[in-house]
């Protein structure tokens, strides 16, 4: 078997465990899903050191560290999540120019994990305060909201709106009626 074969049969093999690691996300098992992608990525990036560039190896890496990027921002690791995302914007730019959609929504991703950190922060800060009413807890539910959402995960998102929902409820008088009604009928829609 010659040099390119074997590199192409080790791009075809990382493939089939991104593939299998896919088929983890979908199945909700996300630990399992980062193993597979974190496997798929230390044989890509053997793959990718080996000189000569290759679209199709590119846009492995680029797939592999989008999904390991989005796996992190479940699990709540900003760092990584950072880490694997840029990585995958910079591919995303190389492999179909800057500026593309997909540089963008994952642009956006990225700019959630900070306004995320916030918005939990101040949940549990104004959380934290017994008897605390006021409106920064109303927005502190919207945004810890908007960013779940923003991250893929809709059970949280769900759960920060209702929250809001419960907190607006019994306390009505602390946001006016139009400023409470738009911010439930966003989180409704």
């Amino acid at each position: 078997m010659n040099n390119q074969t074997s590199i192409q049969a080790l791009l075809s093999q990382s493939e089939a465990i991104a593939l299998k690691a896919q088929q983890f996300e979908s199945a909700r098992s996300t630990d399992e899903a980062v193993l597979h992608y974190s496997v798929a990525l230390a044989m890509l990036e053997v793959l990718a050191a080996l000189p000569g560039e290759d679209y199709r190896l590119l846009q492995q890496l680029t797939f592999v560290h989008e999904r390991l990027g989005l796996l992190q921002l479940i699990r709540l690791d900003g760092y990584k999540a950072a880490l694997h995302l840029e990585t995958a914007v910079a591919g995303y730019d190389r492999l179909v120019g800057p500026g593309s959609v997909k540089s963008m929504k994952l642009t956006v991703r990225l700019a959630v994990i900070p306004a995320h950190a916030a918005a939990q922060s101040a949940v549990a800060m104004l959380e934290a305060v017994e008897g605390y009413r006021g409106g920064s807890k109303a927005y502190a539910y919207y945004w810890l909201y908007r960013s779940e959402l923003l991250r893929g995960n809709h059970e949280a998102a769900a759960a920060a709106a209702s929250k809001m929902g419960a907190y607006l409820m019994a306390n009505p008088d602390v946001l006016n009626s139009g400023t409470a009604g738009l911010l439930l009928r966003d989180v409704a829609s």
